[in-house]
């Protein structure tokens, strides 16, 4: 059994090597503080996701970088180095899909996207049709959930698709997720062309 309660997968200043982390100050908003470049540390977890114990070692996310622009000599951007999934692309063999799920009524833990710092969503976690205890049930059953398993739970009332204009990701923009006293998730929207 872990005894972490604020788990973070960062790229450390002292050392570059991406750690486990709980973090020290667990009242703040890490993603935020990371955005605005607020210094985050984080208590080193020796172990797993699954497994893991936290130490009394102190290190800092690294969340500023700087990169040299193509094409340029002196101009660099600065990049905001990523908190990191808490669960990497190893340790998650599966990824279950249960698409749009939520009620119309808020109750409990508020969800909210921010598209461009303009509210586009905003919802909350009791109005999902299914509990999450009712998903991972229902998920398992005939099949055992792997320790890793991410589970997509959908999406709240307030899809772009039917805003009066329509509102779609473009290129460039920054959404954030923000679910109520977990933290925000921050991203600039990219395009791959493959």
């Amino acid at each position: 059994m872990t005894n972490w309660t604020h788990l973070i997968r960062f790229r450390a200043v002292e050392d570059g090597q991406v750690h486990l982390g709980q973090l020290v100050d667990t009242s703040r908003d890490v993603g935020i503080d990371c955005l605005n470049g607020v210094e985050v540390k984080a208590f080193l977890i020796n172990g797993d996701v699954f497994n893991g114990t936290v130490t009394q070692n102190i290190f800092t996310v690294d969340h500023v970088r700087y990169k040299q622009i193509p094409n340029t000599h002196e101009r660099l951007i600065k990049i905001f180095a990523k908190l990191l999934s808490p669960v990497s692309r190893e340790q998650c063999n599966y990824i279950r899909c249960l698409g749009l799920n939520y009620r119309d009524h808020a109750e409990t833990l508020g969800v909210k996207a921010i598209y461009n710092g303009q509210t586009v969503q905003d919802g909350n976690t009791k109005n999902m049709i299914f509990s999450v205890r009712k998903q991972i049930s229902s998920l398992s059953r005939g099949t055992t959930l792997e320790a890793g398993t991410v589970v997509l739970t959908g999406t709240p009332a307030g899809i772009g698709y039917f805003h009066n204009p329509r509102v779609s990701l473009e290129a460039g923009s920054q959404i954030e997720i923000q679910i109520e006293k977990i933290g925000t998730l921050v991203n600039e929207v990219k395009y791959d062309v493959i």
